[in-house]
């Protein structure tokens, strides 16, 4: 009943302040014998981990309400009470699990449906300023002070983008939206959705469901026109691998609408072996999308909506063309909403929830590998890109592993996808935050992303409920 009465209360609060509620919980407690290993879950309460699913052995750990994680073992019943092993978000050495928890303390996380059927649940108005009830509840809900976070938007926009779009999402609700919700193109974020592209498609061939089979460490020639290679036989060596982590070893080139630019690409000569120089290229993520369209029978830009969008329920993302294939490397289109639709399957490690339970849309560890799967800390810097950017590389994706890409206020379990203007697609799974910024300046500049992402870190707090 006080439930209830509490539910009632928060939604008429809403109503009065010109906000429809989507959604009063983002999680939902989930009965043990409702929950498995593999499946994402979050806090509902107070986490204690234990060493032992016993009552009173070892405490490693309290986590607070909204901790993201994985159950890796279970359930194990002892003192009257049902636990899971569970390994909870964050840079951690690779094989180590935080511990056993109660189920009680646990619930499964919410996705948000498809914008025709609601969308994500937000508890903040978009453009305005929410009233002191939706405040309240945001920071017991979202976990986030709106003044404070209003202080990101506000710098995103003193860049003369008056009109900067950025969406915050916490929790698993919108908890700052500012904004036009219009299509734009997300210039360089789009080799990141590419990158996810072949994830799929090589999770489809692993399961025998393409026409042909490979894998990272596949050559890519096997799967190119065979004019590529004939000219250099060195281009043999490369791999698909090579051309996700910038380290083909081909001359780089990154200016994706330059004239001819399919025969401009396909004649890139070889500067250096594969593997041993890391230099920042669109083209060979435009090679690898003929590639892919080669061995899936879609352009990458169809593949995407096909296997990434449509499951998650977000709307088509446009792509332009170019000789026929995908110019995959800075054409993507879509919304701050949608774009936020892939962070928050990133942020879930490849998982969606349509309504019929936790599905894998990506494998875990393909997941893994876009974010961390480059390992290039020792190579040369090729002299383009970042300097910084072999230490902070994943696959196609970018992580805040040592504090230089968003800054040491950003865990290091921070990734990323970014293009130029300062396009932004931020997951933060430690913190369960996915941020999206769109605007047309400034041009390229590290230290708006530390300080808007800085920003936004200082309004976050501990949420009290669910």
């Amino acid at each position: 009943m006080r439930t209830w009465w509490r539910s009632a209360h928060l939604l008429r609060s809403a109503l009065r302040g010109g906000l429809v509620l989507l959604a009063l919980v983002a999680a939902r407690a989930a009965p043990a014998d409702t929950l498995g290993v593999g499946q994402r879950v979050v806090t509902v309460a107070e986490a204690t981990v234990r060493a032992q699913a016993v009552p009173t052995a070892q405490i490693r750990a309290r986590y607070p309400i909204g901790r993201l994680g994985t159950i890796v073992g279970g359930p194990a019943r002892s003192g009257g009470a049902v636990f899971w092993q569970v390994d909870f978000d964050g840079l951690v050495k690779q094989g180590i699990v935080d511990g056993w928890v109660r189920a009680r303390e646990l619930g499964l996380p919410s996705f948000p449906p498809p914008d025709a059927q609601g969308g994500w649940p937000s508890l903040v108005p978009r453009d305005r300023e929410p009233t002191a009830a939706q405040k309240a509840e945001l920071l017991a809900r979202g976990g986030v002070d709106w003044d404070r976070l209003k202080l990101a938007r506000d710098y995103s926009a003193s860049f003369g983008t008056a009109n900067t779009s950025v969406l915050v999402i916490r929790n698993g609700y919108v908890v700052g939206d500012w904004g036009s919700q219009a299509p734009y193109t997300v210039a360089s974020v789009s080799k990141g959705l590419a990158g996810l592209t072949v994830m799929k498609l090589l999770d489809l061939a692993d399961a025998g469901r393409l026409p042909v089979r490979f894998g990272l460490d596949t050559p890519v020639h096997e799967l190119l026109p065979a004019s590529w290679a004939a000219s250099d036989p060195r281009k043999r060596l490369i791999t698909f691998r090579n051309f996700m982590t910038h380290t083909s070893g081909l001359e780089p080139h990154d200016t994706p609408g330059a004239p001819d630019y399919y025969n401009l690409i396909m004649g890139l000569p070889v500067l250096h072996p594969p593997s041993q120089v890391w230099s920042y290229s669109s083209a060979g993520i435009d090679l690898m999308s003929i590639a892919m369209q080669r061995a899936s029978g879609l352009r990458l830009g169809d593949a995407f909506n096909q296997f990434l969008a449509a499951p998650i329920g977000a709307g088509e993302f446009r792509w332009n063309n170019t000789a026929g294939f995908t110019r995959a490397s800075g054409t993507a289109q879509t919304t701050p909403r949608d774009l936020a639709r892939v962070g928050y399957l990133m942020l879930h490690r490849g998982r969606w929830d349509r309504g019929s339970g936790q599905r894998v849309v990506v494998s875990d560890q393909r997941i893994r590998d876009l974010q961390f799967g480059c390992r290039c800390q020792r190579l040369a810097y090729g002299g383009t890109g970042w300097s910084y950017g072999p230490r902070v590389a994943g696959m196609t994706w970018w992580n805040n592993s040592t504090g230089e890409l968003l800054g040491e206020s950003v865990p290091g379990d921070a990734v990323l996808t970014a293009g130029l203007r300062e396009t932004l697609l931020v997951v933060v799974r430690s913190r369960n935050l996915v941020v999206v910024r769109f605007g047309l300046e400034p041009r390229s500049l590290d230290e708006f992303r530390r300080e808007f992402m800085r920003r936004v870190m200082a309004a976050l707090v501990r949420p009290t409920a669910r």
